[in-house]
């Protein structure tokens, strides 16, 4: 019976690929050829023996198979061997993100609270809090300014990257196919199991599954949320003309409500200062496609 093995290639920005064969390495009779392609591999599709799914007390689905975590001993005269990647591991931080660290202050949309006596009104800017100057218009009439704002945070502080880990290891392992289907016996070196097309589960929980490809492809998720506690502070200076030519004094970007004696403040310009504080990553899951994913499960 002949089982032909999709060759699915995933691949992901920023993520690298594992390193596992450069191809199939397929013994028999007739001597040793290298399987190299996806094409090749597709229209040959793989040998894995004359056995009935079922044969050698295979459960249904499975055909018997020899197979070793290892290749260090040949598989029986007049079976055929198939080398592939067994239980690919990704270790810690394959898929570690980092900061891409830049807190800005400027343009910064932004209101603030003012009033009479007491800060108590809020106000949106007419513009941008750019480091130029902003007009407000806030004529109170008679009495003193009040005027409170921030700290507030920055604009782009904190983005997420993933960066380049370890890449995970492929262990080698031999799978061979059965010479006698009547025999059902393991060989010095081997174990009598049973193998499927695909990621399934085995038939029972008392089996040791292990996961064949010829292959892997390491993927990375997006990061989760990044977080800052970079502040913006510094100063915004008060006019009395719509020019911010005319002061009327200094309010400093710290949450506290300033007062002044006249009402009369109709711009502002913001002299931003950054209190740069710390980034904290977001996180990335490591994944692993397998390239013809074959299950062998062993009892």
């Amino acid at each position: 019976m002949r089982v032909g093995w999709l060759v699915a290639i995933a691949s992901l920005a920023g993520c690298g690929v594992l390193s596992g064969l450069d191809g199939l390495t397929v013994v028999g009779d007739g001597g040793v050829s290298d399987v190299t392609s996806g094409d090749a591999m597709n229209d040959a599709g793989i040998d894995v023996g004359a056995c009935e799914s079922g044969a050698c007390g295979a459960p249904a689905g499975f055909q018997p198979v020899l197979f070793a975590a290892d290749r260090g001993t040949l598989c029986p005269s007049g079976s055929t061997t198939v080398d592939a990647v067994v239980d690919p591991v990704v270790p810690p931080n394959a898929c570690a993100c980092e900061c891409n660290y830049q807190p800005s202050c400027l343009p910064e949309p932004n209101s603030f609270q003012f009033g009479v006596s007491t800060c108590t009104t809020p106000i949106t800017l007419q513009q941008q809090l750019d480091g130029g100057c902003n007009t407000i218009n806030a004529n109170l009439g008679n009495g003193s300014f009040h005027m409170s704002i921030g700290p507030f945070p920055p604009s782009n502080a904190c983005t997420n990257a993933v960066k380049p880990g370890a890449k995970p290891s492929t262990p080698p392992g031999r799978m061979c196919t059965l010479a006698d289907c009547s025999a059902c016996a393991p060989v010095s070196g081997f174990a009598l199991c049973y193998a499927q097309a695909g990621d399934v589960e085995c038939p029972t929980k008392t089996m040791t599954k292990h996961s064949l490809g010829t292959d892997a492809t390491l993927a990375c998720s997006a990061c989760t949320a990044c977080s800052s506690t970079a502040k913006c502070k510094g100063t915004v200076q008060m006019f009395f003309d719509t020019a911010c030519s005319s002061s009327a004094g200094t309010v400093t970007v710290d949450g506290t409500c300033q007062g002044f004696a006249d009402s009369n403040i109709n711009s502002v310009k913001y002299n931003p200062s950054v209190d740069q504080g710390l980034c904290t990553p977001g996180t990335s899951t490591a994944s692993i496609t397998m390239n013809a994913p074959t299950t062998v499960c062993c009892p």
